[in-house]
């Protein structure tokens, strides 16, 4: 079976269809192939069989964050697939809500991106340069030691989490955990 190219997978709900239209031309002008379920589902195709393959060949995933993104069970299933499968998401709001309490739980380390006020367009070319970076650096980390970035995790839990991570109580605490730390290196310092 031949490896599939990677692609930029946009989850939304329907109600948000012209904008991850949007955001997907600007990505493919870009030379970023996008994945569109309504656009790029063929007839005949099994639905979710379509999604899930198309999520586990994503680079990126590029969340349409919105009220109704935040009650949609498919794009909180497409969200929760792309991180246990260490897939980088990339939230984008294109209306000020915070995300409902499912899909926070995935993206509150994800740095989110404003896309409003309107007009869309001219938030797109940020958009593109966030994306373009996401798949970059994926692409970069391929058949290396893989990584992790830690800083999110310890800027949300703080001292106490930088105190018991480096043992070093009296340093700044978010000096050493800029950055990323191989699997190995993480496992080391955390056993």
């Amino acid at each position: 079976m031949a490896k599939r190219s990677k692609r930029v997978f946009i989850s939304y709900a329907s109600p948000d269809k012209i904008a991850a239209e949007m955001v997907a031309d600007a990505l493919e002008e870009a030379g970023l192939r996008c994945y569109l379920a309504h656009r790029d589902n063929r007839g005949g195709m099994l639905w979710d069989q379509a999604i899930l393959e198309a999520l586990d060949a994503a680079a990126v995933l590029v969340l349409i964050l919105s009220g109704a993104s935040n009650s949609s069970p498919y794009v909180k299933r497409e969200v929760e697939r792309a991180a246990s499968r260490d897939i980088p998401i990339a939230p984008f709001r294109i209306e000020p809500v915070e995300p409902s309490r499912s899909l926070e739980f995935f993206i509150k380390i994800h740095h989110w991106t404003d896309m409003f006020p309107p007009p869309l367009e001219q938030h797109l070319p940020g958009v593109v340069g966030a994306v373009e970076q996401l798949v970059k650096t994926k692409k970069g980390k391929q058949g290396e030691n893989p990584t992790v970035n830690v800083y999110p995790y310890m800027v949300s839990r703080g001292p106490a989490a930088h105190e018991a991570f480096v043992a070093r109580p009296g340093e700044p605490w978010d000096k050493t955990v800029r950055g990323s730390e191989t699997v190995e290196n993480l496992r080391a310092k955390l056993l």
